[in-house]
């Protein structure tokens, strides 16, 4: 290893400096000279940052990633590295052990693409990272995961750390006060949603049935269209004229939420209509055999083909979401006097005619036997371990215990149990006492997203919580984090920070 410093000007050169370009006034030329000089000493007994390079030229071939350099700096950890350009999708991940001398899946980093390396066949990754929360003794591991060929090479590192620079700073969580309580917000709420003919929620009803079942060639029914932008329309950029399998169990949830409130025969049948059309569609992607990560598959052609192009795949909510989806509306269903025996040979499954779809029973099993995979998270960026994921399909398996059970099939409700026991035991593991949050992924810092902080854990009480007590609306560590989560904005938007409005009422914190 090759050690850098960063050297200093001899004092006699600088003092030579200021005496030679000084103002010809003694008062100013004292002034100068005593500014020169203590800022000398500043600079002199400042610690200074030391990069040790690892490696200074590209590996040999077949070595297909290797730590370039490191520093450990004033409490910033700042990486290189070389991989190999072998597919497009790539995971880079430094882990390292903290203050505690223990590794955990938050102590480490991921590395982001920085350049192509001329004439080789080999990239630059690199990385900045804020580490001091952790604290940081050692390096252990470099890992390049090739998410494409599904291939992971290594690097053992076992360098031992020593800090350069100024002192690390001290961690503690910063959370403003609220300024004032808000009052009347639910009517404030209530009032806005109301389905008026103006109203928010009138508008959302109407362009939300717009996409499902788009009137497109060849669009399948029981699809939706994640937005009405791309080759078939007049607006072709984005593209989202694709059916994401979370878009549309979310989007089938809500037209569920219809279903159940109806009293009225003709949207009742629209509804029913439309959420069979669903499980039908749902039931096709299943079995699609060009799908590159099975059940997994993140989204399709309105026609259910499969996406085959380079995506974040797989995406392990999608599964859970769609179950929920359709145990909601098959229990509905029921107890509105719908047929069981349409539920089991439509919806869940019937093992005795094994022709019918399984649509629902091969969700939950996929839940219950991949629900430990790392998977792409819902906003498709990080291949990881995300708390929003293990929520909703926690949610899907403890529902999918009762379910199995209504349609007879007590041994597949014990394998959702043991699955459901596990997975509640291992959501601990994103409760960060130092940060005092719940931390969005247990894994490598996102695009320098050192805070951990994601709207995505509220998203996952939201869609997730079961009513069961745990991490509940009113858990303790949710709100913690709800309240970083709101109050990080306060910095970010100048209109966070407008506090009431023209009437002086108290508004609440915009998060974006």
């Amino acid at each position: 290893m090759f050690r850098s410093y960063f050297y200093l000007l001899p004092l006699p050169v600088v003092v030579f400096s200021v005496l030679t370009y000084s103002s010809p006034d003694p008062a100013v030329f004292l002034s100068n000279t005593r500014s020169a000089i203590l800022g000398l000493f500043t600079l002199l007994f400042t610690p200074t940052c030391q990069l040790t390079t690892v490696q200074s030229n590209v590996p040999a071939p077949k070595t297909n990633v290797a730590l370039q350099s490191w520093s450990y700096c004033g409490g910033y950890l700042n990486v290189t590295a070389f991989v190999a350009n072998t597919h497009f999708n790539k995971a880079v991940t430094l882990s390292y052990s903290n203050a505690q001398n223990v590794s955990t899946p938050v102590t480490s980093v991921a590395l982001s693409y920085r350049s192509s390396i001329l004439g080789t066949n080999y990239e630059c990754w690199s990385g900045y990272f804020p580490v001091y929360t952790d604290g940081i003794t050692g390096l252990l591991r470099l890992e390049f995961q090739d998410i494409d060929s599904g291939q992971t090479y290594f690097q053992p590192l076992a360098i031992n750390v020593v800090p350069s620079g100024a002192p690390a700073p001290k961690y503690t969580p910063s959370i403003p006060a609220p300024y004032a309580a808000p009052t009347g917000f639910a009517d404030d709420i209530t009032d806005w949603l109301a389905e008026s003919g103006i109203s928010e929620a009138a508008t959302a009803k109407a362009l939300m049935f717009l996409n499902i079942n788009p009137d497109m060639p060849n669009a399948s029914k029981g699809t939706v269209t994640a937005a009405r932008s791309g080759p078939s329309y007049p607006a072709k950029d984005p593209d989202y004229e694709y059916n994401w399998v979370r878009d549309s169990a979310l989007t089938m949830d809500v037209v569920q939420t219809f279903y159940a409130a109806s009293t009225s025969s003709k949207p009742t049948s629209l509804y029913e209509t439309i959420l069979f059309e669903y499980a039908a569609a749902r039931s096709r992607e299943q079995i699609n055999p060009e799908a590159i990560a099975g059940l997994g598959e993140p989204k399709f052609y309105l026609n259910q083909t499969a996406f085959t192009g380079s995506w974040g795949r797989p995406q392990n909510d999608g599964p859970a979401t769609a179950a929920i989806t359709l145990m909601e509306f098959a229990n509905e269903y029921v107890a509105r006097g719908g047929n069981s025996t349409k539920v089991k040979s439509q919806l869940y499954g019937n093992n005795a005619v094994p022709s019918d779809p399984q649509v629902i029973l091969k969700d939950l099993l996929f839940v219950a036997n991949n629900w430990s995979s790392a998977s792409f998270d819902l906003w498709e960026e990080v291949f990881t371990t995300h708390f929003y994921t293990r929520m909703v399909q926690r949610k899907a398996l403890l529902m999918g215990i009762q379910f199995a059970r209504d349609m007879g099939d007590e041994s597949n409700a014990n394998i959702l149990a043991t699955a459901a026991t596990k997975l509640t035991s291992s959501l601990s593991e994103f409760w960060d006492p130092n940060r005092q949050l719940i931390l969005y992924e247990y894994g490598p810092i996102l695009r320098d997203k050192s805070s951990y902080k994601d709207i995505a854990v509220i998203l996952g009480v939201i869609h997730g919580y079961t009513g069961d007590g745990v991490y509940s609306f009113t858990n303790d560590q949710v709100l913690c984090t709800a309240l970083q989560i709101s109050t990080s904005f306060l910095s970010v938007y100048p209109i966070a920070n407008t506090t009431r409005d023209s009437s002086d009422r108290v508004l609440g914190i915009p998060v974006g």
